[in-house]
């Protein structure tokens, strides 16, 4: 049976029409990194989408669309959620779809895959050392060969295969971007309740800027006290963003579910907006076209998030590293640029 091919928005449109830019209405003004200088107008429609993004056949084979299923959920409501934070009306309702949709944004989109893909490949890389010493002992080993008749061949053979494999520079473990996806659709609805359970903070823009957006808008912001822990921030419209710590207990909401309220002036702005082009993969959103925003495209045209792998620890039985997503710059800029 043939399948129909689906475009998914892994940005929503819903979330797109947020900045939609005021003269040329049903259209976003879009930035892209690639040919910095250049703006064009674009329908939410016609951009921030891949053919079956949302689909995974190999790890939900029953079910292959059934992210589906949360996305109908969360995408209907989410306009009447920004319409309630615009009026000041913080309810508990709309923080939860607002939460909801973050957790897409953050999880179901290609710059994800990638992310997840080499986080989980470097991962690998990392445990080589443990694995070969698990080969080398007998009894984990001989439990590795009941679990995977498929090597039980010939266990001396097999053992210095795998051991020459995993210490050679030339073989590297791979991971396939479905099952990073896979992992991002089974873990989806827990992430949104685990930001709900933050208390939030609200930043209204006061400047004559907007907040700019992104094909990627939920960068983690970090702090020099706190390298390794960022707070998500996302804009929600041109005029306002909120802020959530990764830092305090779930059981808060309770008690205080939004922290505090900001305004943001130009510099506060800039610094926000500055941290929204680092993370984009290829395409910056506003609602207005204006030169300081292609300068600003210009300027950091080169940033993209990136998995870091750091190691932070080592002894005689294993190696410890901490990992973490931050935008860095990937390519040396050339004077012709």
């Amino acid at each position: 049976m043939k399948i129909e091919r689906q475009k998914d928005h892994y940005i929503p449109e819903t979330y797109l029409k947020s900045f939609i830019d005021e003269t040329k209405p049903g259209h976003v003004r879009r930035y892209p990194k690639k040919y910095h200088g250049l703006c064009t107008p674009a329908s939410p429609r016609s951009i921030c989408w891949e053919w079956d993004g949302d689909r995974n056949e190999r790890y939900f084979p029953d079910s292959p669309r059934i992210l589906d299923k949360f996305l109908n959920l969360i995408e209907c409501r989410w306009k009447k959620a920004i319409q309630d934070f615009e009026k000041q009306d913080f309810n508990l309702d709309a923080k939860m779809i607002i939460a909801s949709n973050i957790a897409r944004l953050r999880t179901c989109t290609p710059t994800f895959k990638r992310l997840g893909k080499t986080f989980l490949e470097a991962d690998l890389e990392n445990q080589k050392p443990l694995m070969i010493n698990s080969i080398n002992n007998p009894e984990i080993f001989s439990d590795f060969l009941k679990k995977n008749p498929q090597f039980d061949k010939g266990k001396d053979a097999e053992r210095k295969m795998l051991i020459e494999s995993l210490s050679s520079d030339d073989i590297r473990l791979t991971v396939e971007e479905s099952f990073p996806h896979a992992l991002a659709i089974q873990n989806v609805a827990l992430l949104s309740f685990a930001l709900y359970c933050q208390p939030w903070s609200i930043i209204n823009n006061v400047s004559s800027k907007p907040f700019l957006t992104s094909d990627y808008p939920t960068p983690f912001i970090y702090y020099p006290n706190r390298p390794h822990m960022g707070d998500t921030y996302i804009p929600l419209t041109p005029r306002q963003a909120i802020l959530i710590p990764t830092s305090v207990r779930s059981a808060a909401v309770q008690n205080k579910p939004f922290l505090e309220m900001y305004t943001a002036d130009e510099i506060a702005v800039e610094n926000l907006n500055t941290i929204i082009v680092k993370w984009a993969e290829d395409q910056i959103i506003a609602n207005l076209e204006a030169d300081w925003i292609k300068e600003m495209v210009r300027k950091y045209q080169y940033w993209r998030p990136e998995s870091i792998n750091t190691k932070v620890h080592e002894d005689v039985d294993a190696v410890f590293y901490q990992d973490k997503v931050d935008a860095i710059e990937k390519v040396k800029k050339h004077d012709h640029y």
